[in-house]
């Protein structure tokens, strides 16, 4: 999680590895009319989605780590 430790730490939990069987892969190639997507909301970010939000919060929309953003009702914190 590259600028959310500080030099010399690290974390041996913050890693995620997924496998699938390729026959079983869903590609979206045999969605039919009338299939049922099931969705569960996210309980928030998560390893990598922190990397994600400080790129578009910091780099992108240029707000800066005490900025006040209405949309949040908050600071994004550190970048």
């Amino acid at each position: 999680m590259p600028g959310f430790y500080s030099n010399g730490e690290y974390d041996l939990a913050g890693f995620i590895v997924g496998a699938v069987d390729k026959e079983k892969l869903i590609t979206g190639s045999k969605i039919q009319v009338g299939d049922v997507l099931i969705g569960f909301p996210s309980t928030g970010l998560h390893t990598n989605g922190y990397s994600l939000a400080r790129k578009l919060f910091f780099e992108v929309a240029g707000y800066a780590p005490n900025q006040y953003v209405n949309e949040l009702k908050d600071k994004p914190g550190p970048p």
